[in-house]
């Protein structure tokens, strides 16, 4: 499987946005330096996971957790538990991200501009739909946790 440099790019210019902010944080409370290489680190995290996230299909990710976690027996730790628990969380990301474009779709077809001004203040207007919708998910995703037997 081949991961298409387009589809990267776009993905890591998406980002930088976000990276840059939180370097331009970073700046406002320490060096130059350690802003910098919080910004690496936040990239290369993005770009790796990218990555990792479109070549692998979920199994071999669960795999290679319970694999990296293998030490942690000696602590008597739930490595099962702990996959299962970073496998779901994994497998919720793009439901979240679909959720926030359809409340994104539906707030602008009734006239909300999605402007800075507009996102922090007026938060409840999206947060709250946002949350509802990711707790009915998070239910959903107990019930049928829960009729699997895990």
């Amino acid at each position: 499987m081949r991961i298409s440099f387009k589809k990267h790019f776009k993905v890591l210019v998406t980002n930088l946005t976000f990276i840059l902010f939180i370097i331009l944080c970073n700046f406002l409370f320490s060096s130059i330096e350690e802003s910098l290489k919080v910004g690496i680190r936040l990239f290369l995290a993005i770009d790796y996971t990218y990555i990792m996230g479109n070549y692998f299909n979920p199994s071999r990710i669960r795999m290679a957790f319970r694999y990296l976690f293998s030490p942690l027996k000696l602590l008597k730790v739930d490595i099962a538990a702990l996959t299962l628990i970073l496998s779901i969380s994994l497998a919720f990301i793009p439901i979240l991200m679909d959720e926030a474009k359809m409340i994104k779709i539906s707030l602008k077809s009734k006239g909300f501009d999605f402007n800075f001004k507009n996102v922090i203040t007026k938060p409840h207007i999206y947060l709250i739909t946002f949350l509802n919708g990711l707790f009915d998910r998070v239910d959903e995703i107990e019930r049928s946790l829960q009729l699997k037997g895990y």
